[in-house]
């Protein structure tokens, strides 16, 4: 398994838009063959900074992912 924890620093005023296009990237992302879990968590003490977690069975899971 490999982890990618990927942080994103979201501009103000572009926080829902962010979350919105998020939420579907981690719905569809979810579905991909040798997707573990694929996650967006926010940062307790800055709204504005995301991280992406995600675990995948092998790079190859990922090569995937990223074409």
């Amino acid at each position: 398994m490999i982890t990618i924890v990927a942080k994103s620093y979201v501009k103000e005023g572009k926080l829902e838009e962010f979350k919105a296009l998020a939420k579907e990237l981690v719905d569809e992302s979810k579905k991909e063959s040798g997707c573990i879990s694929y996650d967006l968590h926010e940062d307790i003490n800055n709204k504005n900074i995301l991280t992406f977690i995600e675990n995948w069975k092998d790079k190859e899971a990922i090569s995937l992912h990223n074409s």
